[in-house]
This record gives C-alpha cells, structure tokens and sequence, in this order.
C-alpha cells in the first residue's frame, strides 16, 4: 500500500459520490478501510494472518498490539480503533439487508465511512513515513 494509491482510491470514491452512485462510493469506502486497516495490521503484527480472517478478529489483533506495543500509540490510538467497531457493526447489517431490499442508510454510512478514512489515512500516512527511513 502507498499514499498514491490511497489517493487514487479516495479520488474514484470522490468521482461516484458526484455522479450520485452512493451504493458504490460506500462499497469502495468500505474495501479502502478495510484494505488500510490490514496494511497496519500486517505491518505491526509479526504474524501473517491472510484475508480469509474476520474483519471484527483482525481489528481485535490491531488494538491488542496497539495496548502491548508503547511505540505504537505515536502513530495510531486505541480510541480512533474503536470508532470502527460501530461502523463495521452497522456495514454487516447494511450487507445483511442489503440481500433482501433496498437499504436506506447508505449516505450516511458512506459519510462515517470517509470521516473514519479521514484517521486510517492519517496513522496509515505515519506508518509510511516511518517504513521510509
């Protein structure tokens, strides 16, 4: 993962939220935070642990080893991981009904979803610089 192609991701997100396509722009969102939170999760945890994990264990590691590691708290608090819980909460239950109907909530969890992107970006930019030097 790099800050270009995080960039570019957020531009295409940009681009379907001002063609008024609100169900992709929170599908895209949703894979971008999730993408992010694996880069740290990989980056900080020696273990390799695949995608075929649970989003909700692999944030559960990600916070684990931000409580175990001092050094870690620098770059990204336990606080801003636990905003997640409730988003990735209320995303299962979007999926879970979007199966069965048209869901109504999608502009406002696209609108959590980028304030959420707004502090992966942040910590996800600190672990580049950081792996840099």
């Amino acid at each position: 993962m790099t800050e270009r192609k995080i960039l570019l991701a957020f531009k295409k997100i940009q681009q379907c939220k001002e063609q008024a396509y609100y169900l992709e722009a929170l599908l895209r969102i949703y894979h971008l935070n999730i993408e992010i939170i694996r880069f740290m999760n990989s980056t900080f945890s020696a273990s390799a642990l695949g995608k075929e994990i649970k989003v909700k264990h692999e944030l559960q590691q990600l916070i684990e080893e931000v409580q175990a590691r001092a050094n870690l708290k620098s770059i990204v608090s336990k606080k801003n991981l636990k905003l997640l819980k409730p988003w990735l909460a209320s995303m299962e239950v979007f999926f879970k009904t979007l199966k069965s109907e048209n869901p109504s909530n999608t502009k406002i969890l696209l609108q959590q979803g980028e304030q959420l992107f707004g502090i992966l970006k942040i910590s996800a930019s600190k672990i580049l610089i950081s792996l840099k030097d």
